[in-house]
């Protein structure tokens, strides 16, 4: 008995390091290094003409560098604490590892499906930028990131397929440059499909240029006229998947001091922070914290006395609870003081080896 509780420490332990590896920073940096470098060889195998001495290199390139994702989502899932959640979250990078298969290589166009993961990656990282523009980065990326998976997945299937039909389509950089300037004009430019999939291809480019440019102008519109929407979207983890966390109960204008003590030096560098408040935005002034990280940063709506509220945001994992005397509600004082210690018994009844403040 003592055999098996040593070994499942030990398998508990080895699944904690893969959890940590996989979610670091440097990784997810290398990730997205190469998304970039694996489509790069998807096009660049795709425009290389018959019989060229670099296609077998570029294919086993792009080969290595997809077996290397397939690695990743294996110790993604592995270490998934809801597989569920990791299916929802990751089924177009599956998608994308699909052509690795060879009875399935001419999903190769599928490739292009990272550049979403991508966007994810780099709209995680970039905080700087998130602070600038606050509320719109996220939907700024992902039209970026849409734009591009629907010109280059366009591209290669008409010089794949509507190539047979039509000489204009048979160099790739041509092909490419059609894409783009149909999506732009909203009508074919330059050459006109005579193929049943060079015309359903070249429909969806002008619709896709259509909706693209009216999100882009949403967006932006949007983004000009309100900051007060937050990047909540930049998390790895649901908060019902985390443990060792910071309850943060309340707000008031000590928010950003602590705010800013929880994410300073010598602080945990994946400690998450998660804010429960009783509004559904988050505080205008939580953002304008510097020095914070939005990857940990979470907001939750509710009453923290309340026990459901408190087991939503993983109350009975955490390590500590700081509860703020809530100046966002009108209450009298009396209200707040019995709501704190109220809520600070009920934290500690659920979790008595917790920390609270």
């Amino acid at each position: 008995m003592r055999r098996s509780t040593e070994q499942l420490s030990t398998f508990g332990q080895v699944k904690s390091k893969a959890d940590r590896f996989i979610h670091h920073t440097w990784v997810e940096i290398s990730i997205l290094v190469l998304i970039v470098i694996s489509v790069g060889l998807m096009l660049i195998e795709v425009a290389l003409p018959k019989g060229s001495p670099f296609a077998t290199p570029v294919m086993v390139a792009g080969n290595v560098i997809t077996g290397l994702f397939v690695v990743e989502l294996a110790i993604r899932f592995w270490v998934a604490r809801k597989k569920k959640r990791f299916f929802l979250r990751y089924w177009l990078d599956i998608l994308a590892v699909l052509p690795l298969v060879r009875p399935l290589r001419f999903f190769r166009v599928l490739r292009v499906l990272r550049l979403f993961r991508a966007g994810v990656l780099i709209n995680r990282r970039m905080s700087f930028f998130q602070t600038l523009v606050r509320g719109t980065s996220q939907e700024l990326t992902a039209l970026v990131a849409g734009t591009l998976v629907l010109v280059l997945a366009a591209a290669v299937v008409l010089h794949l397929w509507a190539a047979q039909h039509n000489s204009s389509f048979s160099s790739f950089n041509d092909v490419l440059w059609y894409a783009v300037l149909s999506m732009i004009g909203g009508e074919p430019i330059g050459a006109t499909p005579t193929s049943e999939v060079g015309r359903w291809v070249t429909l969806v480019l002008m619709i896709g240029g259509l909706t693209v440019f009216g999100m882009f102008v949403g967006t932006v519109s949007a983004g000009m006229v309100s900051k007060l929407s937050s990047p909540m979207e930049v998390q790895e983890m649901g908060i019902d998947e985390l443990s060792g966390h910071v309850l943060l109960c309340g707000w008031n204008r000590s928010g950003p001091t602590v705010i800013r003590e929880l994410f300073g030096p010598g602080t945990p560098k994946r400690r998450a922070v998660v804010l429960v408040t009783e509004h559904k935005d988050p505080p205008s002034d939580l953002y304008s914290t510097r020095g914070i990280r939005p990857e940990f940063l979470y907001h939750f709506c509710g009453d923290w006395t309340r026990v459901d509220v408190l087991n939503s945001v993983n109350a009975n994992e955490a390590a500590v609870a700081i509860l703020l005397t809530d100046n966002l509600t009108q209450r009298s004082s009396q209200d707040r003081d019995a709501r704190t210690v109220l809520a600070a018994l009920t934290i500690e009844r659920m979790n008595p080896d917790i920390y609270t403040v």
